[in-house]
């Protein structure tokens, strides 16, 4: 007979009980950073949402009062926009007028203004280049120009578009207060001097439009009423001085 003797074996030592307190430390320290997190995201709208608190300085006067008879060009009023176009745009304000001169050029004048806390966000609204181009323009060439005027400097952008070989010039800016501007990355320097103020100026737009095929013939027709424009739009906000000084050209 065979003997056969059992050896005696040691159970070997469990590790479950500390993968479960790795386990429970990770939670933890997931835990915290996501409610670390969460405060700095709360802390962060907290801060941004008092930059906005603020009122909203209205013009001096309706555009509607921009004068129909200016130096040698004279306007007529254009139908008002339907309700749809006037829902797009969402401005307080609008005017739209075709204004001739005495030597035989004809050009349109729109003129928007954005009041509330919530449409002043955005720096440059319904920027002429996406309006135009949403319709179908081709953008061909384009400049920047700070032109001079009786009332000081105003910066303009001219835009010659076509459309199926029918060629307009159009030149617009965007006054925020005393400052002018003619983009969104200028608009957002003046913002950025604005933030935490108390009052924010209305939001004006200025956009001419007249049938020329080459740019610079488009500038000089429409040169001298942009400069009529301006010193009626430059006593539209009663502000003291401009925020910051915008001297070279953006995209």
């Amino acid at each position: 007979m065979t003997s056969t003797t059992k050896q005696k074996t040691e159970p070997a030592e469990s590790t479950e009980k500390p993968s479960q307190e790795s386990a429970e430390q990770a939670s933890k320290t997931r835990f915290l950073l996501v409610g670390a997190l969460l405060l700095v995201s709360f802390v962060s709208v907290q801060l941004v949402s008092r930059g906005y608190e603020h009122s909203i300085r209205p013009i001096a006067k309706p555009v509607s009062e921009l004068p129909t008879v200016l130096g040698k060009w004279t306007g007529v009023d254009q139908d008002q926009l339907d309700e749809r176009t006037a829902g797009v745009l969402g401005a307080d304000q609008t005017l739209g007028r075709t204004y001739s001169s005495t030597d035989g050029e004809k050009a349109s004048v729109h003129l928007a203004v954005w009041s509330s806390i919530d449409d002043v966000v955005d720096p440059a609204p319904h920027h002429p280049e996406t309006c135009y181009t949403g319709a179908g323009y081709k953008v061909e060439n384009r400049f920047i120009e700070n032109l001079e005027t009786p009332q000081g400097e105003v910066r303009v952008e001219y835009l010659l578009l076509d459309l199926n070989g029918s060629k307009v010039v159009t030149a617009h800016w965007f006054q925020i207060g005393k400052d002018v501007i003619v983009n969104k990355n200028e608009g957002r320097k003046v913002h950025q001097s604005l933030w935490g103020s108390s009052e924010w100026p209305a939001t004006v737009k200025v956009l001419m439009q007249i049938s020329k095929s080459n740019l610079q013939d488009g500038k000089l027709a429409l040169d001298d009423l942009i400069k009529e424009v301006y010193g009626w739009t430059s006593q539209l906000d009663q502000s003291e001085q401009n925020t910051t000084a915008l001297t070279s050209a953006e995209s």
